[in-house]
């Protein structure tokens, strides 16, 4: 006979399986928030959602303002990858230089921060059942580029570097050590190691 652990009693807790507790995607996406290094400001004063990059000010509508939760995060997330391109954080020419509305450059930096929302919302486990709606905004921007489908893998690079930003980690390549046997050749994927550590804060300017 098989009894469950809540009709047992005297069992000591070292004993006791450990359960898995779901994790709540939203408290992932305020830590994302909440530990970003070198944050911008935000701000709820005004309706519409943006990212001033001279006053490095997110502005967002709060939260009830949105039809749920996972909404709002979505377009917080794309605010933020915006916001990484600040001169003193990743210094991307889309947010440094002076972009006109509609301009390929601005649409490069729509395209690379709805890429970034993307993966952030990923990495936090909020469903992206709107995916729909991601394809035909990144759509959108690529018909200004003339759709250079090519530019998606040169803005996804740029986006991973915001996120990777956002999420506080970088990618370092260290070399293995040669081995002793000249004879021996390693293979050329296993002549560097890759690691992710965390980046140290930076002060807030």
């Amino acid at each position: 006979m098989v009894y469950n652990v809540s009709q047992c009693i005297g069992i000591p807790s070292e004993r006791i399986p450990e359960t898995n507790r779901p994790v709540d995607p939203i408290e992932l996406a305020d830590k994302i928030v909440e530990n970003m290094p070198n944050p911008p400001e935000i701000s709820h004063e005004y309706t519409g959602a943006f990212y001033d990059p001279i006053e490095d000010l997110i502005n967002i509508p709060y939260i009830n303002s949105f039809d749920d939760k996972e909404s709002y995060y979505s377009v917080l997330f794309h605010e933020l990858v915006h916001s990484t391109g600040h001169g003193m954080r990743l210094a991307r020419k889309g947010i440094t230089e002076k972009i006109v509305f509609g301009s390929e450059q601005y649409s490069q930096e729509e395209i690379i921060a709805e890429l970034g929302a993307c993966y952030l919302k990923n990495h936090s486990g909020i469903e992206t059942e709107p995916t729909k709606n991601n394809a035909a905004y990144i759509q959108n921007w690529l018909k200004v580029l003339k759709n250079d489908r090519k530019f998606i893998v040169y803005a996804s690079s740029f986006a991973q570097k915001a996120v990777d930003y956002v999420l506080n980690v970088e990618w370092e390549t260290k070399d293995l050590e040669s081995s002793n046997d000249s004879n021996d050749t390693l293979p050329l994927s296993t002549q560097t190691e890759t690691k992710k550590k965390a980046r140290k804060k930076s002060d807030t300017v």
